[in-house]
């Protein structure tokens, strides 16, 4: 048997000069790779399939295989729509090959789960048992029980077992020989962690970032062992220096080269554990711009952007202004900051639809609010409360408003989607008697939830005149949610009329709309309910499914998808060829994800991007003061211009926001 070290690779003598060609040696090693796929679909070792690899694939796949016993870590770090699942699919079938790996954990966002087995089914075929090699967790704390084969799991699921008294539902002497975890951004520290005993506590990692550390070191389950191979998946570019150093200790630590990541002269170090050709951690990093056909053609589509002037009234503007600076005014007065971020995701919502403001400033008031016990909530009559009993009952009427179906009731629920609590109708609709007043009690339970979360930092309590005059805001901001209004006073009445517009302007076309709201989400399918459907976070898998495939069909009716935070990642709709931004992120690079659902490999249109803003505002300032600058500099590419934007730091954030509310010209 020839030994792993020196064993010979088709290509080995070409590949291996130093002084070749990188571009020569880039193309050699694709050509070596579309060669051996060609004689393993021959010779019926795979099939052919949609998901053949591209290219820059066929490079990755080639490059791992000629480091096998050499590479410990990879961070696959492509843009967005490039194809790291299949690529990832393709190392995984030449590691159970050649290394006889034979236990992979793949750790993915709990909506994606049956969208990567799909893929990964599409590149490795076979089964164990009757069984595909690649199987779904439906619950986390089973695997362990067999690990043999490919398991994708819930990240989601898995964070909530990084603590010790959590453990004892997990199955002992879990240890994956592969671990792979995509959209590893979410592992993210703004600490400096320059001690593992920093890692788990409050506020300086996510629980992502714990778990990952858990499982690699070998600690995640009892009687485990590290895996011999870690992968990270990430197209989303990191805010901060901090962020990403975070992320390479993590991918470093207890490696051949670093012992210990988390020490003060890490960073220093870095440049020698990365050293290309000789380092036991891989970082492959390749731009959508750079990626070719084998006729070497570009694969991705342009992107184009679009900015629709839409109109409210001046007094709702005047309503937002106010709402903005009141909102600053009590944070300043309780010596917190309330800065350009903060100020751009409150304008976010008073601008996506009323009822999603209303409902940001109904979920303000009760963090700021305290009740000792439910006794002493259910007796407190005063102004301000009484006020938030009834702003919950008008949200819940407005909400009703906007569905045609259903006439039969006077309340539907509200949900706090982000937050996992629902008002039911039934309680919000409860009349008062003389002998019972409807409390809602659900207020005081929504209130504990708030106060007493862990994701939360702890706030002040705000005095109950900041909160009449809070919950008065909101109520008045419900006064322009009128779907059957002529005018477009409200942001969804400006919006929804370019909606239609642009559906009848474009017959042939499909679109993807994304919202920050779930409540805009349902306003948006509950107007024009025949041409859209929903794809939200709380569906099921099936549910997704369903929607997904309505669109898909050339033969249905529905003509739009509106998704909120559960599309951003993972999935492919190739089949819209339009992106409509009804709320835009502030994350540029959660953009960028967004756009990727459309603009990504399989695409065979150009791609169009719209970004709704209405005029008058501080986003539609902002937007208007960079696009100048970018102008100035000969910036004219979107898809770059997102890339700048995506690297600023929050710090810079504050300052561009500074600068345009003091109307001064960005220089820097």
């Amino acid at each position: 048997m020839i030994a792993p070290e020196n064993a010979y690779f088709p290509g080995k003598s070409v590949l291996e000069e130093k002084d070749l060609n990188p571009a020569f040696r880039a193309n050699t090693a694709m050509r070596l790779g579309a060669l051996e796929l060609l004689a393993n679909i021959f010779s019926g070792r795979i099939t052919t399939s949609d998901k053949d690899p591209f290219p820059h694939q066929l490079a990755l796949q080639q490059y791992m295989k000629s480091h096998q016993t050499q590479v410990q870590r990879l961070l696959i770090a492509d843009e967005v729509g490039l194809g790291k699942t299949i690529e990832v699919g393709l190392i995984l079938r030449d590691l159970r090959v050649g290394q006889g790996y034979s236990k992979c954990l793949y750790l993915t966002k709990g909506g994606l789960l049956d969208d990567v087995r799909q893929k990964l089914q599409s590149v490795i075929p076979g089964g164990i048992d009757g069984e595909s090699i690649v199987q779904i967790e439906k619950s986390f704390i089973e695997y362990g029980n067999r690990t043999d084969g490919i398991h994708i799991a819930s990240m989601d699921a898995a964070k909530r077992y990084v603590k010790k008294a959590q453990k004892k539902k997990l199955p002992m002497g879990a240890s994956p020989e592969i671990l792979i975890i995509d959209e590893a951004h979410h592992c993210a520290s703004e600490d400096e962690l320059t001690s593992t005993q920093r890692i788990g506590l409050k506020g300086k990692t996510t629980r992502a970032y714990e778990a990952a550390y858990q499982m690699i070191t070998g600690e995640f389950w009892q009687n485990s062992t590290p895996p011999k191979l870690v992968i990270f998946m990430s197209a989303t570019p990191f805010r901060s220096k901090a962020q990403f150093i975070n992320l390479l200790r993590l991918l470093t630590h207890k490696t051949s080269e670093v012992e210990n990541a988390y020490s003060n002269d890490f960073e220093e170090d870095l440049i020698q554990v990365l050293r290309p050709g000789k380092s036991s951690t891989a970082i492959i990093w390749r731009q959508q711009d750079n990626v070719r056909s084998w006729s070497n053609e570009p694969l991705f589509p342009n992107l184009i952007i679009k900015r629709p002037s839409l109109q409210a009234s001046e007094a709702y503007l005047n309503l937002i202004e106010n709402i903005r600076e009141k909102i600053k005014q009590i944070h300043r007065a309780y010596g917190e900051s309330f800065g350009g971020f903060a100020i751009r995701q409150l304008e976010t919502r008073l601008t996506s639809s009323t009822i999603t403001g209303a409902m940001w400033l109904f979920r303000w008031c009760i963090r700021h609010q305290e009740w000792k016990t439910q006794k002493e909530y259910q007796q407190d009559v005063t102004e301000s409360t009484e006020n938030l009993r009834k702003l919950i009952k008008v949200i819940s009427q407005k909400l009703l408003a906007y569905d045609e179906r259903n006439r039969s009731e006077q309340h539907v629920d509200v949900s706090f989607s982000s937050d996992n609590f629902i008002f039911k109708a039934g309680k919000i609709g409860q009349p008062n008697t003389p002998l019972k007043k409807n409390a809602i009690n659900d207020i005081y339970d929504f209130n504990k939830k708030l106060r007493y979360n862990d994701d939360e930092d702890a706030t002040f309590i705000a005095d109950s005149h900041e909160i009449i005059e809070l919950t008065e805001f909101a109520l008045e901001l419900l006064n322009f949610a009128d779907i059957h209004s002529e005018d477009e006073s409200g942001a969804e009445n400006a919006k929804l009329t370019w909606l239609k517009e642009i559906l009848a302007e474009h017959p042939e076309s499909k679109f993807l709309v994304f919202t920050e709201s779930l409540q805009t989400c349902e306003i948006i399918i509950k107007a024009l309910p025949r041409m859209g459907e929903k794809l939200t976070g709380d569906m099921r898998l099936a549910e997704r499914e369903a929607a997904v495939a309505k669109l898909r069909d050339a033969n249905s009716p529905i003509r739009f998808l509106v998704a909120t935070s559960a599309a951003d990642e993972g999935f492919d709709f190739q089949v819209a060829n339009r992106v409509i931004h009804w709320d835009l992120s502030p994350n540029p690079a959660v953009l960028m994800q967004r756009n990727g659902r459309v603009a990504r490999l399989g695409q065979i249109s150009d791609v169009t991007a719209y970004y709704l803003i209405i005029a008058g505002t501080h986003e539609q300032k902002r937007e208007d003061a960079l696009l100048e600058r970018f102008e100035q500099l000969e910036i004219n590419d979107e898809r770059l211009r997102l890339k700048i934007l995506g690297s600023l730091r929050m710090e810079d954030e504050d300052k561009i926001f500074q600068k345009i509310e003091e109307k001064k010209i960005l220089i820097n």
